[in-house]
Order: structure tokens, then sequence, then C-alpha cells
């Protein structure tokens, strides 16, 4: 299952047109605190239930996984106004977690946080994942904030150099290649992925993931190293 926290600007629930339910992240979340977990399965969005809808996007559903869901904040919790109040505790992410691994039987829980989420979201993600992809661009500014943040985690007792993994995105040859960038984040543990902007822009206006988009060798070998790497023994 893919959990997209970002409760401000989502990207891959509107890239594949799933961004219009009542139910999610946080029904789920208040499902959790009121112990009525059938709030947590209804917030869920199952690609074998999008194969029955008559959706714009059906000929893209029919090329995802079968085994692939998807969660995401509410279309009411993304339109909230401030005078709107909501029930939900955002640090119960790894109760979330625990519910959709052990009891739903997920293999895997992917967690999609940005930067600027809420910090105890942060934490409990970064405390109790099995791995930690950090995505950053071939760029001075982007690798050295994410060091910085990564410092800043540190100070709080919270240190992931062990299971952090860096991920290059649209990376190319350059003065700051990838041996240089190994050892300015003093890591091996690197993977890439090409810059081929062309690709990534037509596949999200198809509303389909690149991988099942492109063609380009390049880029399949790529994410083939990052699946490689997920399922060495990760649970979420």
């Amino acid at each position: 299952i893919f959990v997209e926290f970002d409760d401000r600007t989502p990207s891959a629930s509107y890239w594949f047109d799933l961004g219009n339910f009542n139910e999610g992240i946080d029904s789920a979340l208040q499902g959790l605190k009121e112990e009525d977990y059938q709030k947590v399965q209804n917030a869920i969005i199952r690609t074998e239930d999008l194969l029955k809808e008559n959706a714009s996007l059906q000929d893209s559903y029919k090329r995802f996984p079968r085994t692939l869901d998807f969660l995401f904040f509410s279309k009411q919790y993304l339109t909230r106004t401030r005078e709107d109040i909501y029930d939900i505790d955002l640090r119960l992410l790894k109760e979330l977690c625990l519910y959709l691994a052990f009891q739903m039987g997920y293999d895997y829980v992917i967690l999609d946080l940005s930067a600027d989420i809420d910090e105890d979201v942060m934490r409990n993600a970064l405390l109790y994942s099995s791995k930690v992809f950090m995505t950053v661009t071939q760029d001075v500014c982007s690798i050295g904030h994410a060091l910085y943040l990564l410092n800043e985690l540190f100070k709080q007792g919270i240190s992931v150099s062990s299971k952090l993994y860096y991920i290059i995105n649209r990376y190319e040859e350059a003065d700051l290649n990838f041996k240089g960038i190994s050892e300015w984040v003093e890591s091996k543990k690197l993977l890439t992925v090409p810059c081929l902007n062309k690709d990534f822009i037509n596949a999200n206006y198809f509303g389909l993931p690149v991988i099942l988009y492109s063609k380009n060798r390049q880029l399949k070998s790529a994410f083939r190293n990052i699946e490689t790497t997920i399922l060495g023994g990760a649970s979420f």
C-alpha cells in the first residue's frame, strides 16, 4: 500500500485522479483513535475497486499492479478551511502502519513524506520504518539541505544512517558526479534516476507511473535497482 502523507499539495493522488474520495488518512486515524477499524478499511483505495468504476483513467488503472492499494488524505481534509475542525492525531502514524501491516496483511507499507510534514509524523516514520529513502536532486542546495535535516534529527536522538538510502533524482554526468556525492554524504548507499524530464511529464499527463510508461532502458534499470533495494527484507 502506498500512503502519501502530504496534506497540502499531494501529487500522486492528482496524477492518478484519486483525490476525490470522501475518506482518507484523516478518517483512518480517527477510526484508530475511536477503535472503529472499519473506518481504516473504508479509507483505502483498492486497485481492484478502481477497475469496477467508469473512471476517466480506466485504461491507466488496468496497467496498475492488482496488489497495489493507496491511501491519501480525503477531499474534505485537503480543502479544509481554518474554521474546520478535524479530530485526528497525526502521532498515530505508527499505529496506522502496524494495523496495515499486521491486521490487514500488507507486505509493504510505503510512506511518501515531504520534508515539511508534521514533526511527530516525520519522527515516527523515521523511527519505525525498516528502510528510509531520501530523494534529492543533483544540486548542492538539495544535498546540503538533506544533510542539514539529518543533522538536526540526529541532535534530537534520531539516527537513520544504518537504514538510509539516497535517491539522486534527475541524475546525469556532471562535475558533481556519483562519486563526489557519495563522498559528500559519506555513504555508498546511493541510487540514481536518470534525467528524463519528458518521460515523467508524459507519464503524469497520461496518469501512469513512469515505469509503466517509459521504454527507456536506463530508467527501467534504475527502477529495478530501487525495487531490489526495497524488497531486500523491508516490511514498512
